[in-house]
């Protein structure tokens, strides 16, 4: 995978580095053309133009889906060319995830990125660190065995290719990719190509081997709770894992939801597929 991801980086800066001069480029050559056709209206002279301007509407292709994926926004997929919409979108969004100054957990405000950058890390390293880690396996004896024989077996239960690429189609292709760079829309296009050895990724972990940290590696995002961020308590962290790891995350989680309702009391009507709170609305009444 680190091996593709340098083509592909390679191959990307060689066909779209310099794609929106090149449109802007086009944009003055078919006035030139258009010009010229009206001059000496030939049909060597409409081939040209039909040409540059075939090659107009690919780069304005390129500039259109180069902002719906910065904007990430999933409602704009079919419709009209929205390039406009998608950069406001995406400038006004920069704007409002910009932090100027933040105040720390020692009461000191900070304002050029580098101090900030060092707050964010000791702030959250500390809330992440554990120092008293408690040890008491006898507590697990007290708790009563609700999984059957059966429904572990299922739970940890090799998976098959086609379990494999089902799980892989479900999930969203458009969703930010991980640190690896690698989106969900690569894995289903080339799911031909690369099958065998995601397959073989994800059989490795349910057979108990250690993936390495190219897949489980995740980045630290820091969402604002509020308009105005003054603290980092004004920040909720999400972890953006690679696409690979989310195929073993969506699996376990497709497996335990078969399991769970058997597990969790028939009280519990929320956060369970199939229940709704409003059961308890009802009840009341």
């Amino acid at each position: 995978m680190k091996n593709v991801k340098k083509a592909l980086a390679q191959w990307s800066k060689k066909t779209y580095e310099n794609s929106f001069e090149r449109l802007a480029t086009l944009e003055e050559l078919i006035r030139v053309k258009e010009i010229q056709f009206e001059i000496r209206p030939t049909q060597d002279n409409r081939c040209a133009l039909s040409q540059t301007e075939a090659e107009l509407r690919k780069y304005l292709h390129i500039e259109k889906e180069y902002w719906k994926q910065k904007a990430g926004m999933k409602w704009f997929k079919d419709g009209d060319r929205n390039t406009k919409f998608f950069h406001a979108f995406v400038k006004g969004r920069r704007q409002k995830l910009h932090i100027g100054e933040i105040l720390t957990s020692q009461g000191e405000v900070v304002q050029s990125n580098d101090q900030i950058g060092a707050a964010t890390v000791e702030f959250f390293e500390d809330q992440f660190s554990e120092t008293d880690i408690l040890n008491c396996p006898e507590m697990l004896e007290n708790i009563p065995r609700l999984v059957t024989q059966g429904q572990n077996e299922e739970i940890s239960r090799v998976p098959s290719r086609d379990e494999v690429q089902t799980v892989i189609n479900e999930l969203n292709g458009d969703n930010t990719s991980g640190p690896d760079g690698f989106s969900g829309t690569f894995f289903q296009a080339s799911w031909e190509i690369i099958g065998d050895d995601i397959t073989k990724m994800v059989r490795a972990f349910f057979c108990g081997q250690r993936l390495p940290r190219f897949i489980t590696h995740s980045n630290l995002v820091l969402i604002p709770k509020k308009e105005d961020v003054k603290s980092f308590t004004d920040l909720r962290p999400i972890s953006l894992s690679t696409f690979a790891n989310k195929i073993i995350s969506r699996m376990i989680h497709e497996r335990l939801v078969k399991v769970l309702p058997t597990l969790i009391s028939a009280n519990q009507t929320r956060f369970i597929k199939g229940r709704s709170i409003m059961k308890n609305v009802l009840l009341a009444q």
